[in-house]
């Protein structure tokens, strides 16, 4: 076929390095001896003696046993499947300290087709019967899907007798199977690469106080320490919102590392006292109507006196008629101003009045108006000094 010519191809030119070899058939888990590509050699020839060789095998017994397949989710690709596990398989042995099943060995042994593996790789019962029946500790796991030019695969690597997931990559190609194949590849070293510890926190302040984690509030804290577990490592934003009054909100940012237990106590500064208003004095108060009342009325009074007396003058003797016309013309001018100057007066005194109605004599309090609705108008009533 085409594609797994072209894969294979892909395969022999990305997933082995020139000074790598191939994995034998220890490594897929077939029978027949190995072939050893190591030459033998005497202890004197490497500088080591044979007591070392107890150690050696020990080291041999601690490789981990990993299945490693490609199942195809779309109809029509198990060629490409296989094909594809065989490139994973290539990847993963040039890591070293494994071996490998795998996909015709697994699917042999356990008794599966393409659709059985497809319902094995998704259920972690049967990949906790892989890792019983085939002491497999480690499971690398790819699924395949095309739709017309463009692959999906998502690749997973999973810790068998745990169920912990170690590591996933998912892609989305365009091409053929060679362009899934190095991407697979590329892929692997991501998959392989060790998850990044979370950072936990325990926060404390020396009041109650809301606690946000960047825009999110992580819990409350009155007696008992906030808890935050899984955050990611990096820069964090913390706020803590006072829950009394008095107290000023607390901001920090913190360059958390990785796998870091970062304990907080945070003091929370009192707020500046608002200035206080001068209390309104109490006691009695004269309203100021009063004061320009009886400035009206002596204003008034005084000018009614003044021109009231010029009114009542006589007329000088060995005057003339035109001279007496205009002296009485003269006495009725002063009489008339007198008479405003009276109405000047009883307006003073009515202010007076109404100044005195409204002052505060009693320290009772200040001016209030109240105003109550009546038919056809309302009712308007002033309480206190104004």
């Amino acid at each position: 076929m085409r594609c797994p010519f072209a894969l294979l191809l892909a395969s022999v030119a990305l997933a082995v390095p020139a000074q790598a070899q191939p994995p034998g058939p220890e490594a897929r888990g077939g029978a027949g001896e190995p072939e050893s590509s190591v030459p033998s050699v005497s202890p004197e020839e490497v500088g080591v003696e044979a007591a070392e060789e107890p150690g050696q095998q020990q080291q041999q017994q601690t490789r981990r046993r990993a299945a490693v397949l490609v199942v195809a989710a779309s109809e029509g690709q198990e060629a490409a499947a296989d094909a594809l596990t065989e490139v994973l398989i290539g990847a993963v042995a040039s890591r070293g300290g494994v071996d490998i099943v795998g996909k015709e060995e697994l699917q042999a042994l356990l008794h599966q087709g393409e659709a059985r593996s497809l319902e094995c790789v998704s259920s972690p019962p049967c990949l906790g019967r892989l890792g019983v029946q085939l002491r497999v500790a480690e499971a690398v796991v790819g699924l395949i899907a095309r739709d017309a030019d463009r692959w999906t695969f998502d690749l997973t690597r999973l810790e068998v007798r745990a169920g912990t997931v170690l590591g996933r990559v998912f892609r989305e190609v365009e091409g053929d199977v060679a362009d899934v194949a190095a991407a697979m590849l590329a892929s692997v070293e991501e998959l392989y690469r060790p998850p990044r510890r979370s950072a936990r926190l325990r926060f404390a302040a020396n009041v109650p106080v809301r606690l946000f984690v960047g825009e999110g509030a992580v819990g409350t804290f009155r007696r008992d320490p906030i808890r935050v577990e899984e955050l990611e490592p990096g820069a964090v934003e913390l706020r803590a919102e006072p829950l009394v009054a008095g107290y000023l909100p607390w901001t920090r940012v913190l360059e958390l590392e990785e796998g870091a237990d970062v304990r907080i106590e945070a003091s929370l500064e009192r707020a500046a006292p608002e200035p206080a208003v001068p209390p309104i004095p109490r006691g009695p108060r004269v309203s100021p109507l009063v004061w320009i009342g009886l400035g009206v009325a002596a204003g008034g009074g005084a000018v009614a006196l003044g021109f009231g007396a010029r009114s009542r003058r006589e007329v000088p003797v060995g005057v003339n008629r035109a001279q007496a016309m205009a002296f009485v013309r003269e006495r009725r001018r002063d009489a008339l101003v007198a008479n405003v100057a009276l109405g000047g007066l009883a307006l003073g005194v009515g202010l007076g009045v109404v100044g005195l109605a409204l002052s505060d004599l009693r320290g009772r309090g200040d001016l209030r108006a109240t105003i109550a609705p009546r038919p056809g108008g309302a009712q308007v009533v002033l309480e206190g000094a104004l």
